[in-house]
């Protein structure tokens, strides 16, 4: 993994590649959809889903009110309101993705239609 200063305060960033969820076979995207509908019945993952829940209404408040989330009483300008959309978009991608990700592999491929006619048509041998 190829690694990278960070001009801002010189830690050594590790850049990660993106992870690949193209799939070969219809049993890995059902292995895939399983694993996803195990993690969704974990105590771990519905405790964080909890969390991921309250933080999101606390900042859904925030931003309506225009208050800061810690204090609840400071008032926030419109840059630091854009920050907590910004976290309150990604709370709400990370909360939904596993459903995004099953529902993905759920999807039958659509077939293209083939027009030729003799297509079909086995070839004789003779």
């Amino acid at each position: 993994m190829a690694t990278k200063k960070s001009p801002k305060n010189n830690k050594t960033v590790k850049k990660h590649t993106k992870f690949d969820l193209s799939i070969d076979k219809p049993e890995q995207a059902l292995d895939v959809i399983d694993a996803l509908r195990s993690l969704q019945q974990d105590r771990g993952w519905l405790l964080l889903k909890q969390v991921f829940e309250g933080n999101i209404a606390i900042l859904e408040a925030a931003i309506l009110r225009k208050l800061d989330p810690e204090d609840g009483k400071t008032p926030l300008t419109e840059t630091e309101c854009d920050r907590l959309r910004d976290k309150l978009a990604y709370l709400e991608e990370l909360l939904n993705k596993p459903n995004e990700i099953i529902a993905r592999f759920n999807q039958k491929p659509t077939e293209i239609p083939e027009y030729d006619p003799y297509a079909k048509v086995k070839e004789r041998k003779g």
